[in-house]
């Protein structure tokens, strides 16, 4: 789920533009916004909360395959390092670059373990004969 008002979404949407892209055609992704589909924003809810974005990866039969979101760890850990440190950032302060490139990473990451989660499966593998 994402929603078009919020600052995490704005960033990393791209970023899973972009790797579908690069996935040339073997990922699609589908946006569904929080506030339009409450029954679904309520079932994947993260610490409590109706997070964004989140990420729901699924192999070709919608099976489940991982929840990701509201943010990568990279993330998480360079916010930690502003916000629980001495100091918290500027409203609107750009995003370091290293910061992009470990969350698009992150991300990467996240789609090569669903990926080889689902290729190593027994259904699958049966199915495709291999």
């Amino acid at each position: 789920s994402s929603g078009t008002w919020c600052g995490d979404c704005v960033q990393q949407v791209p970023m899973l533009d972009h790797i579908e892209r690069a996935a040339g055609g073997k990922i699609v992704t589908r946006y569904v916004d929080r506030d339009e589909h409450a029954d679904l924003a309520e079932r994947i809810k993260l610490c409590g909360g109706l997070r964004v974005p989140v990420v729901l990866i699924l192999n070709e039969d919608f099976d489940l395959l991982s929840l990701e979101g509201d943010r990568t760890l990279s993330r998480y850990r360079a916010m930690a390092a502003r916000q629980l440190g001495p100091s918290c950032p500027l409203p609107g302060a750009p995003v370091p670059p290293d910061e992009v490139a470990a969350t698009l990473a992150d991300w990467v990451a996240g789609y090569e373990r669903a990926h080889l989660m689902a290729r190593l499966s027994t259904k699958l593998r049966q199915r495709h004969g291999d």
